[in-house]
């Protein structure tokens, strides 16, 4: 009779709660609001994302498969005035010897369906993805990316600095909550997984991004 081996079966992490991926996202969406600034603490890039305009325009037409011609044309309907883009301006823009004003961004977004932001930044929402980093201390970009990273650095330090570093942290939390050890045997190894679970999805949705 044959015999084979059984395979381990491998530990599902659970899904992440409705309380845990809430707990997760919420002081990123509370400093949505607040801006990252750049060295001069001004402005909101430290690069000039507009040079690339051009390369975007191309891409999104390339995308929806139009020649120059034919977005000349659809901008025109667009065009309350009937006036447009011609090809040649057009293809100014791609090659970015000339950049679009108001009026010309409005027409190529209405008729790529493509946002503002998109077209200047290269992103959908500059603003809510550049604050992430600052509330971060830079560390990361997300709770789920700095916890991983506070993890592995409690992991290269000697096994009593560790220790001296999670009781300072415990100390701390016990004061500000009632039975906070009891909380912990019950909720750290789930929390652990859940953790897990949400930043497979960041990594994830990373790597979708670096590819388009």
């Amino acid at each position: 009779m044959a015999t084979g081996k059984k395979k381990k079966a491998q530990a599902v992490a659970p899904a992440p709660s409705l309380e845990m991926q809430d707990l997760l996202r919420r002081d990123t969406r509370e400093f949505d609001r607040s801006l990252n600034f750049s060295e001069s603490g001004v402005g909101l890039s430290t690069d000039e994302p507009e040079n690339d305009l051009g390369r975007r325009l191309e891409h999104q037409r390339r995308a929806q498969s139009l020649t120059q011609e034919q977005l000349a044309d659809l901008t025109k309907l667009a065009d309350v005035a009937g006036k447009g883009l011609s090809r040649g301006v057009i293809s100014l823009y791609e090659l970015g010897i000339n950049r679009p004003g108001i009026k010309e961004v409005r027409l190529l977004c209405e008729v790529l369906r493509v946002s503002p932001s998109y077209l200047i930044y290269g992103e959908e929402m500059p603003f809510q993805e550049k604050s992430r980093g600052l509330h971060f201390g830079g560390i990361a970009d997300n709770q789920a990316e700095f916890l991983a990273k506070a993890t592995y650095c409690l992991s290269r330090l000697d096994p009593e600095q560790s220790i001296v570093l999670v009781q300072m942290m415990m100390g701390m939390l016990r004061s500000e909550s009632k039975g906070f050890d009891k909380i912990m045997e019950f909720r750290a190894s789930r929390m652990f997984f859940e953790i897990a679970n949400n930043l497979q999805e960041i990594l994830e949705e990373k790597a979708a991004k670096k590819k388009t």
